[in-house]
């Protein structure tokens, strides 16, 4: 019988009847082996080990990739009024704009499924209120049948923000001058974690 250990890369077997590390025997090796009869077979085995490696990378390594569809990687429009005089992004594809309101005030804007909803308009101080009575109101009008989970007045703007009904609101109001200027956004608690994200980014442009 020719001596295995003296043949590269010959298909071996230990002592124990365990194949060596994918098969192959380096050119010189201690020990004592024996020549397998089916190499062949043999081979085989070593191919289909081969394959589940590079199929368990292929399915492993798309896991480990950063997520899809966070803000980052969403394509922003702007949105803009001219009769009050404020600019707003929205995502395009996300949120639809369904058309200037019929007095010009702003636009509502749906998601495909019309389960996310985005209200941006302006309005004139006609009752002379301050920015605190409006944040006031915003934190009554969000309370009843829900939670204010967050709220911020700063000089000329402010934030309220909960939940009611199993949905995520989100209103930022700014008072320039005698108007002020007001988005709102309501969506599912479901999709909480892929609009609080977006939610950021459009606050963030208002203006």
């Amino acid at each position: 019988m020719t001596d295995s250990s003296k043949v590269p890369g010959t298909p071996w077997i230990g002592e124990k009847g365990f194949p060596g590390f994918f098969g192959f025997l380096p050119s010189k090796f201690e020990g004592t082996f024996m020549r397998t009869t089916n190499q062949k077979s043999f081979l085989s085995n070593n191919y289909k080990f081969l394959f589940l490696i590079l199929a368990c990378i292929s399915v492993c390594f798309p896991l480990l990739a950063p997520a899809q569809g966070t803000s980052d990687a969403i394509s922003y429009k702007t949105y803009g009024n001219s009769r009050f005089g404020y600019s707003i992004a929205y995502p395009a594809g996300i949120l639809i704009p369904q058309g200037d309101a019929d007095n010009g005030d702003g636009q509502k804007f749906l998601s495909k499924d019309e389960k996310v909803v985005m209200l941006v308009y302006g309005q004139f101080n006609v009752l002379n209120q301050t920015l605190k009575n409006a944040f006031s109101e915003a934190l009554r009008e969000g309370t009843p049948g829900g939670a204010v989970t967050y709220k911020l007045l700063k000089d000329n703007w402010f934030v309220v923000s909960g939940t009611v009904s199993n949905r995520v609101f989100y209103q930022k109001t700014m008072l320039v001058g005698n108007t002020f200027k007001t988005f709102r956004i309501e969506y599912p608690e479901s999709q909480k974690a892929a609009f609080d994200r977006i939610t950021v980014e459009i606050a963030k442009s208002f203006k």
